[in-house]
């Protein structure tokens, strides 16, 4: 989400709900502090406040979407097709739409994994066929698996409950470095012995 720090006005909109308590939307209107941006964001809470009054109950917000909706600094030297897919998995992110966010995290990560040269029949097959030939290490599988995990999840509602915020940005980052060190990386070390070898002709 973008820094944001200064508070402009809340608007609270209220409905009784089955458990006896009532949930709202509060949408809260913040102004980034970077002076080259200075840009307002609106920003959307799923609140809900129990019985007691506003003193007396218990309440938690949490942010359910924003606008415009967030977006991630682009990752350079990922091609186009992966860099499409991860982009669009932190919008979903920021937007709120973490089940969306999961599932294309992990479908950035299967582009990678196929980019790779994986063999095998699905996605699980594929990020063990890169360990077992050596192309990854045994934590970057780990990182691999950990994205597929909550996207297969994500896309099996009736075996998972809801998928939080924490939840969803930990599987993105788990993605991002995953990305990072398996194909940005080694594109940009290529780059750069083409390069040399170019200068020394």
């Amino acid at each position: 989400m973008p820094i944001v720090t200064e508070w402009r006005g809340v608007l609270y909109g209220v409905r009784d709900v089955s458990s006896g308590g009532k949930r709202g939307v509060i949408s809260s209107l913040y102004v980034c502090p970077r002076p080259e941006c200075r840009r307002p964001t609106l920003v959307f809470f799923d609140a809900t406040r129990y019985l007691g009054g506003p003193l007396g109950g218990s309440s938690y917000a949490e942010r359910v979407g924003q606008l415009p909706r967030g977006s991630a600094q682009p990752m350079d030297d990922l091609p186009r097709e992966i860099e499409s897919d991860r982009l669009e998995a932190w919008s979903c992110y920021y937007s709120g739409d973490l089940r969306a966010a999961v599932i294309m995290g992990r479908a950035a990560v299967q582009r990678a994994v196929r980019k790779l040269e994986a063999t095998g029949a699905g996605l699980k097959a594929e990020i063990t066929s890169l360990r077992e030939r050596g192309v990854i290490t045994l934590e970057l599988k780990k990182w691999a698996d950990e994205v597929r995990i909550a996207g297969d999840d994500a896309a099996h509602p009736e075996e998972l409950g809801e998928i939080d915020e924490d939840e969803a940005k930990e599987s993105l980052e788990f993605m991002d470095e995953f990305l990072r060190h398996t194909v940005a990386m080694p594109e940009r070390r290529r780059r750069r012995e083409e390069a040399r070898e170019a200068g020394s002709e």
